[in-house]
């Protein structure tokens, strides 16, 4: 049967959807019942109904190209920061160095005099010819509180309060109960790498109105660590009992008690010196010595005083 010119039409339309991906409704061929054409209508998705004239197809073809195009996503564009392309890498910040500690390198040694246990007396070299006792008890307050219990504690303080500011700090016995004798404690400084020795005491003066401290050195010196250096130490310290606070012994003027009888100032080839710190007999100073705040308030001003005096007098290169 010969196709009229809107089957035609028709067919050229649809060949143009197809090559689209787009279904077409067809206008109804003559005889064609209502139900045929809503089953048509059903099986394809639903266009715009087409005009008849060959030229008006095209166009409805040529629009329905430009929706479809229209329908069809871009390519994703990739976004590409400004620069290389590639993300640099995050800058590792310079870390900042710590400042150094004020006493960082510097090496001092700590005399706890005496011991808890009993002393001995053996005889050892007092550095000046002769020989003395190794070492006794001490003394302690009326209460019975000791002197190496006070020694003990106050020297503990000073070690932390050194070592908090760098400084490497020995001391001349491991337990309260250790006994070590005086000729020991005197060299031990230098047998020890250290620049310095300072020994802490109580003293036991029996005339309980006698109170203060004071500090003892090497007299005459027997070589140039035992003069001015060691005085220089022991005034440092004694400055800063002082400011503290503390009363000074008045036996001593300028607090110094300059001494050749005391092995442990005399064998030293160090700066080295003894300080008593107070009077374990004297009823006020007792009951100071016997607290914690009171050796805690000593043991801060003896370790201001070897910083002060470790800073004045730095290491040579």
């Amino acid at each position: 049967m010969t196709s009229t010119p809107v089957k035609a039409g028709a067919l050229f339309l649809g060949a143009c959807l197809a090559a689209l991906g787009v279904g077409l409704a067809v206008a109804t061929p003559v005889g064609q019942t209502g139900d045929s054409v809503a089953a048509s209508r059903s099986a394809t998705p639903t266009v715009p109904d087409v005009a008849a004239s060959p030229s008006a197809s095209a166009a409805a073809a040529a629009d329905l190209s430009r929706t479809e195009t229209s329908r069809t996503p871009a390519a994703t564009a990739t976004a590409t920061p400004s620069g290389t392309g590639t993300p640099s890498a995050t800058p590792t910040p310079t870390p900042t160095p710590s400042p150094a500690l004020p006493l960082e390198g510097r090496v001092v040694a700590l005399d706890p005099g005496h011991q808890s246990g009993p002393g001995s007396s053996a005889q050892v070299p007092n550095g000046r010819g002769g020989t003395k006792a190794c070492n006794n008890s001490g003394t302690s307050t009326n209460a019975g509180y000791t002197e190496p219990e006070f020694n003990w504690d106050v020297v503990a303080r000073v070690k932390a309060l050194l070592e908090a500011q760098g400084a490497t700090v020995l001391l001349t016995r491991e337990t309260i109960d250790q006994l070590v004798c005086v000729d020991e404690r005197g060299t031990f400084a230098q047998d020890h790498g250290a620049e310095i020795i300072v020994s802490i005491h109580g003293d036991g003066n029996e005339n309980t109105s006698v109170k203060g401290f004071f500090a003892i050195v090497s007299d005459p010196p027997l070589n140039d660590a035992q003069g001015a250096p060691s005085q220089a130490l022991a005034r440092a310290v004694l400055d800063r009992l002082g400011e503290a606070g503390f009363t000074p012994n008045a036996a001593y003027p300028g607090g110094l008690s300059y001494r050749s009888d005391i092995a442990g100032v005399s064998l030293s080839e160090r700066p080295a010196v003894m300080f008593e710190l107070g009077e374990m007999r004297n009823p006020d100073e007792a009951a100071l010595m016997s607290s914690e705040e009171g050796r805690a308030q000593y043991a801060e001003a003896v370790a201001a005083g070897i910083a002060d005096y470790l800073l004045a007098n730095p290491l040579e290169p």
